[in-house]
């Protein structure tokens, strides 16, 4: 899925300002970047949404 079907802004108050694929980091991501599964988010938001996000039932599962 892409950050935009994610919608991490709009279900937890999350921007992502960076993405780290291995070595690699891709900042200030667009909206239509495909997120992969071992990519590491680097999110600007309230602590407790963005533990949220990371808990959300079928949030890892939408990305592949």
């Amino acid at each position: 899925l892409t950050l935009q079907q994610l919608h991490l802004r709009k279900r937890f108050g999350l921007n992502v300002i960076a993405l780290r694929r291995g070595d690699d980091t891709i900042v200030s991501p667009g909206p239509d970047e495909v997120v992969r599964r071992d990519d590491l988010m680097i999110v600007v938001g309230d602590k407790a949404r963005a533990k949220e996000a990371m808990e959300a039932p079928g949030l890892e599962d939408d990305v592949g």
